[in-house]
């Protein structure tokens, strides 16, 4: 009877937690995938890139139309290297930053969402709001969850499958622990933004050199 009602206990918490998490999981997705527009390059990316090229190629381009296609060029070959849809302050702000060799390609990365313009602006700015430290902390929140939640289903498994069970756990375990790797990316990304940006408030003349070199490229074409 015993045994009964604690296989019963284990395979209700195991299911509960496991559809509570993944469907945190999941909005946590859709909201992630939402806030990122432009995505990883790939062949709709470079298809784009080889469209452009050819129309700049083409004799009959000419003045504003073909200074327009060239700063759609650099835009489009800065995404294709470096996955990150931006505008030209920010493109020239995030080479800089790439330049400087501090940080790793993935910490630059995960700062561009962060990386913000405005016209009022003198130079871009990074902003870390509400909304995104609330992502950032849900995100650890669901990537500790998911673990747990595998655990859970790993051990109900066990006891209502004891052949296979252990088999079948481990894979849904190791399922849970990859996917709260990806889903708990943002906290590390928000981690990453925060000293990078503390870093550039105390050299406040990187972002604005950067500014001015952009508005001196615009200014040239």
């Amino acid at each position: 009877m015993a045994a009964d009602w604690l296989d019963l206990l284990f395979t209700g918490l195991a299911g509960l937690s496991a559809f509570v998490t993944i469907a945190a999981a999941l909005a946590h997705a859709v909201v992630f995938l939402w806030r990122t527009p432009g995505g990883m390059p790939g062949l709709f990316s470079r298809g784009r890139l080889q469209a452009l090229a050819d129309m700049r190629d083409d004799p009959r381009t000419t003045g504003e139309l073909a200074i327009y296609l060239d700063s759609e060029l650099a835009l489009e070959k800065f995404r294709t290297a470096s996955g990150i849809s931006a505008n030209h302050q920010q493109m020239v702000a995030l080479m800089r930053l790439f330049r400087m060799g501090m940080w790793e390609r993935e910490e630059i990365r995960s700062l561009a969402r962060y990386l913000k313009v405005s016209p009022i602006w003198l130079c871009p700015r990074i902003e870390i709001g509400r909304p995104e430290q609330v992502e950032a902390i849900s995100a650890l929140v669901i990537g500790v969850a998911l673990p747990l939640s595998g655990a859970l289903v790993w051990a109900a498994l066990i006891l209502k499958l004891p052949i296979y069970g252990f088999l079948l756990g481990a894979l849904a375990f190791l399922f849970s622990v990859l996917l709260a790797g990806w889903v708990g990316k943002a906290w590390g990304d928000l981690r990453s933004a925060k000293r990078i940006k503390a870093y550039l408030d105390d050299h406040p003349h990187i972002l604005q050199s950067a500014a001015r070199a952009a508005s001196q490229v615009k200014a040239a074409a």
